[in-house]
């Protein structure tokens, strides 16, 4: 018979995924009866602590244990992605 734990992880990692500071990390949450691990990357510490928060903030969540690393998105990457083709200054038509 499931149990009211069953359903942690999912529901955790839906509330991640609509957070608007938590949604562009990449975390998995693995629950142990009720005790949730997070594990992955988070963009910032403000990011890390606030994926904690809102997992711990869960029905049926005993203990929350995060173990998310923080690594900093290379914003010139982004940027560069941001660009459309045809502004992009390395980009010929």
């Amino acid at each position: 018979m499931p149990t009211i734990h069953s359903a942690l992880a999912p529901r955790a990692r839906a509330a991640l995924t609509e957070g608007a500071r938590t949604k562009a990390s990449t975390i998995k949450v693995v629950d142990e009866n009720g005790v949730l691990t997070l594990k992955g990357t988070a963009r910032s510490q403000a990011v890390r602590q606030a994926a904690e928060e809102i997992v711990s903030s869960q029905k049926g969540v005993i203990r929350v244990i995060n173990e998310l690393e923080v690594a900093p998105v290379d914003e010139t990457a982004t940027q560069s992605q941001a660009i459309p083709p045809q502004e992009h200054p390395y980009i010929e038509e």
